[in-house]
């Protein structure tokens, strides 16, 4: 009876661990509104605002997204360190494509 006893104690943990994980814990803001959300290409000096998905497949294909202070965005995304061409994306729009399974190279 006592082995009996302990199972069910270890399996009791099991089952509070497997509810506490569905649980998401995160302490970041989840964004939804598609004002939060920060996608633009740059061409030479033109900008022009791209929707969401087409942001998120096109800056999983440049070369490196780099961390930069600006006000509206956090991240310029290029193909190329000279490059005339880049995205500007804020942090809002990187955690969107991550979630969605865009493998985006963010440093």
């Amino acid at each position: 009876m006592r082995w009996i006893k302990i199972v069910n104690i270890f399996l009791a943990l099991v089952f509070l661990v497997l509810i506490l994980n569905l649980i998401n814990f995160s302490d970041k803001e989840i964004s939804f509104s598609p004002a939060d959300f920060q996608c633009y290409f740059f061409n030479s000096n033109q900008t022009n605002e791209i929707s969401l998905d087409r942001c998120c497949y096109e800056i999983q294909r440049q070369l490196a997204c780099k961390i930069i202070n600006e006000e509206k965005f956090d991240f310029k995304c290029f193909s190329s360190v000279g490059s005339e061409r880049y995205f500007l994306i804020n942090r809002n729009a990187l955690d969107y494509c991550r979630r969605e399974g865009y493998y985006v190279k963010a440093e």
